[in-house]
């Protein structure tokens, strides 16, 4: 759990790295609090957040991996207050259930009024011009608005691990607007999504980090369902505030 400075960044610029049950590395990286590379490079930077088009940029607030926690400080941002938090799951008896990482965005509105926000949500997935997508939840090789999930993984099928991006379910009050990979790029973007007057929002993504296509499109299914294991650690308030998951 020691946060780390990055030899390639400014002293503010920092990384903090866990191994999970099966020794895949999770990196969130301040202050943007994307993924930095994961294992073998997974990833070159996933999870980079922008708000009405205003990137989002917090420090770290605490690091807690006995809790398996990562949390960034709450920002002013376009308007609103913004928190980030990173979770790693906790080792478990399903093996369909034990690789995946959650970001976690939180918005609160101090309005008296509701307003309208535009989410933009992407990222590198690590394997320049081989990334291909190998599955996805509506059974094709495409990512569109309409999969929950996708499965990607060097054309090779060998090196990074197979990566799963679950990033809404059925049912979800705000399914995505936009959802599109370019060469190794994901974007996922929600708009317009309505924030209550004096009232908040939440955004929750799941990465997974396999060994293979099959166990990554398992555990995409399995997450994408939303057990309780993938709820871990968010409050009544969290839970009720969702935007792309409707809870069982």
């Amino acid at each position: 759990g020691n946060i780390v400075d990055d030899d390639g960044c400014r002293r503010n610029c920092r990384f903090s790295a866990i191994a999970d049950a099966d020794g895949y590395t999770w990196d969130p990286y301040s202050p943007y609090q994307y993924l930095l590379n994961g294992t073998i490079d997974a990833w070159d930077g996933f999870g980079i957040l922008r708000v009405n088009n205003v990137p989002y940029r917090g420090g770290t607030e605490s690091v807690d991996w006995d809790a398996r926690v990562y949390t960034a400080q709450e920002v002013e941002l376009a308007g609103f207050q913004v928190q980030r938090r990173f979770y790693v799951a906790h080792p478990g008896d399903d093996a369909d259930l034990r690789n995946f990482g959650r970001f976690f965005v939180r918005l609160r509105n101090p309005s008296e009024l509701p307003r309208s926000v535009n989410l933009h949500f992407y990222g590198n997935l690590g394997s320049d011009t081989d990334t291909e997508l190998v599955s996805s939840s509506d059974g094709d090789q495409t990512l569109n608005v309409d999969d929950d999930w996708a499965v990607s993984d060097d054309a090779d099928g060998v090196g990074d691990p197979s990566i799963s991006l679950i990033h809404q379910g059925q049912g979800a009050p705000s399914r995505t607007s936009e959802a599109v990979l370019n060469r190794d790029v994901v974007t996922l973007r929600w708009n317009p999504v309505s924030v209550p007057a004096r009232g908040q929002i939440t955004l929750i993504i799941f990465v997974a980090q396999n060994p293979n296509r099959a166990a990554a499109a398992a555990e995409a299914r399995a997450v994408s369902l939303l057990p309780e294991a993938a709820l871990r650690g968010l409050s009544p308030a969290d839970r009720a505030s969702l935007i792309n998951f409707s809870l069982p």
